[in-house]
């Protein structure tokens, strides 16, 4: 497909990993991000209709912004299972962010306030140390062309292909 990256295109094709190790993986990263972060990280394990887990991460007043409007953001760092890739999938819990089309996830880490984009950084920094790549949100809604969903057999998007089906 045109623009996309090859590795994201290699990567649609393998197949899950739905193994315990693949879990183990994960949970040893939620660790390292709780060390690294100082916040509570869960790790989501389930991979129904998912061909990834998920560690999440909520901030709920500990953002400073000049409107000192109180904000509730859920991050979702997605691991995907058929390749070391992840995904920053953000919220805003209160809807006051919104994305191109109107909704208040998934939402650019460049309409954050600068607090939560520097933790975000982090984070990804982090991954990308540890041998992860990844997925811009620029791709999140592009077709996989050849890729259906497993839930309804439609064209699925990256997002689904890689990372899951159901948010």
């Amino acid at each position: 497909m045109k623009n996309i990256p090859d590795f994201i295109l290699k990567s649609i094709a393998n197949e899950p990993d739905y193994s315990k190790s693949f879990s183990r993986k994960i949970s040893a990263l939620a660790q390292s991000i709780r060390e690294l972060t100082h916040l509570g990280v869960t790790h989501c394990e389930s991979m129904d209709y998912c061909p990834a887990q998920y560690l999440e991460i909520y901030l709920n007043g500990q953002i400073d912004h000049p409107s000192k409007t109180e904000y509730i953001f859920e991050i979702r760092f997605y691991i995907s299972s058929k390749a070391d890739l992840f995904f920053v999938y953000i919220n805003d819990k209160k809807g006051r962010i919104k994305n191109a089309f109107g909704k208040s996830h998934p939402i650019s880490i460049d309409l954050l306030p600068e607090k939560t984009q520097n933790l975000i950084f982090r984070i990804k920094y982090f991954l990308i140390e540890s041998g992860y790549q990844e997925v811009l949100y620029e791709f999140y809604d592009r077709e996989a062309v050849g890729y259906l969903t497993q839930m309804d057999g439609l064209p699925a998007n990256i997002f689904e292909a890689l990372f899951a089906e159901i948010v």
